[in-house]
């Protein structure tokens, strides 16, 4: 699995629907359109739970992400699920961690915008889980930047 699969999940898990990336806004000028939509066929209490596991990841104090969301004006926009794999390769032990998710638009006729973030090798004061390692990056971006604060 890539970042941009991963986010491909977010973005699912969001829309209900599994969508083509859009990885250019604009040629020359031009919108770029999807055009691969296909309907995610799961129960409507299927995604309803979903998708709250995935506010609480952020908004919970026992979720993975908390800390790294705790202080941003924006945290209730976000929804984020962590991940942490132990990898023992030939170099010794270290971690892969992820955090993938979404953010809500502010006002309703801006795009949602999934993420995904992926951080090798993650030890030290980084952290070495998903919560201590990508999801700061995440949070940090959503804090400071413009295109994901619509």
């Amino acid at each position: 699995m890539t970042p941009l699969n991963m986010a491909r999940v977010a973005a699912a898990v969001a829309t209900s629907q599994v969508v083509s990336p859009v990885l250019v806004a604009a040629i020359d000028g031009k919108k770029t359109e999807t055009k691969d939509v296909r309907e995610l066929n799961l129960a409507k209490k299927t995604m309803t739970f979903l998708r709250e596991g995935m506010a609480q990841v952020i908004r919970s104090q026992y979720g993975t992400a908390y800390k790294a969301f705790k202080g941003n004006p924006r945290r209730e926009f976000v929804y984020g699920k962590t991940g942490t794999a132990d990898v023992a390769g030939s170099g010794g032990r270290y971690y892969a961690t992820w955090f993938i998710g979404w953010k809500e638009p502010k006002q309703k006729t801006s795009r949602k915008v999934a993420f995904a973030s992926w951080v090798s090798h993650a030890h030290g004061k980084a952290g070495n889980s998903g919560g201590s390692a990508a999801a700061p990056i995440i949070s940090k971006l959503i804090q400071e930047g413009e295109f994901l604060n619509e």
